[in-house]
């Protein structure tokens, strides 16, 4: 048996049963626990044998919230990883997953953690730089979330889409926004979408 499928057999063994934490085989909770530097595609590569494998994990850690939490935040950003280089559309499986996260953590209670899930969601949507309109649809709303770091995300999410529909959300939002870290953020995503091919 492959190391990459004895690896996937170890995680998916892991996944909890009944609220108990997700314990990750070692190999993969030091990759994706490491504070000073991003999980290497090619290391997730080699540990779990092949690119898909190491996809399909990334994504199993992404949306297990009972999984360590620095684990999963780091998988949530590993995910545009495996995207193509533009303009090649990101492939469905990412794209549905952070969408489905998004869709999760905002309209969970939005304790601390929740924050900082949404967020990496959001930012890892725009990583992609898919730039559709169902992107802008998706993340235009939360311009309006409570918490201001989520706004700021998002406002540059938007800018990283690259699509000018996003333009008019920003500029409403920035019509009424009182913190000056989203204003900035705003003006900053307006400036450069207007330089977007």
């Amino acid at each position: 048996m492959s190391r990459g499928v004895i690896s996937c057999a170890v995680l998916l063994c892991a996944l909890p049963a009944q609220g108990a934490m997700t314990v990750l085989p070692p190999a993969v909770a030091d990759a994706l626990t490491q504070i000073d530097t991003p999980p290497q595609k090619s290391t997730l590569n080699e540990m779990f044998a092949t690119p898909d494998a190491a996809l399909e994990n990334l994504r199993l850690i992404a949306l297990d919230p009972m999984v360590e939490f620095g684990a999963q935040l780091r998988a949530i950003r590993a995910l545009p990883t495996y995207c193509p280089a533009a303009p090649q559309p990101c492939s469905a499986t990412i794209h549905t997953t952070l969408v489905a996260l998004i869709d999760a953590y905002e309209r969970s209670p939005h304790s601390p953690l929740d924050v900082l899930r949404l967020r990496a969601a959001v930012e890892a949507l725009g990583v992609t730089r898919a730039g559709t309109s169902s992107d802008v649809a998706e993340l235009s709303p939360l311009l309006g979330d409570p918490s201001r770091d989520v706004r700021a995300t998002v406002a540059q999410a938007l800018r990283n889409l690259c699509n000018a529909e996003a333009i008019e959300p920003l500029r409403a939002r920035l019509q009424i926004e009182q913190v000056e870290q989203v204003r900035a953020a705003l003006t900053a995503a307006l400036r450069d979408l207007r330089q977007c091919p």
